[in-house]
């Protein structure tokens, strides 16, 4: 399926449809994504921006997790 495609399917989904997408396919995707450090390079400033936008609770849980996984 070309990527345009897939994009228009995937907005499609309900929200339900695209929690479950996450939970099955998300995390092996991610891991293969997360092996390609030019990959990495490049997304690094939108995930700072992506964080800069979450609300105040969700940036703190997501530093807590971060610093557990440090232990």
């Amino acid at each position: 399926m070309e990527f345009e495609r897939l994009k228009e399917e995937f907005g499609r989904l309900t929200h339900e449809e695209k929690q479950r997408f996450m939970e099955e396919a998300g995390m092996n995707l991610c891991k293969e994504m997360m092996s390609d450090p030019t990959f990495m390079d490049r997304m690094a400033p939108r995930c700072m921006e992506m964080m800069d936008q979450m609300p105040e609770p969700m940036r703190r849980r997501m530093r807590e997790w971060m610093q557990r996984s440090k232990k």
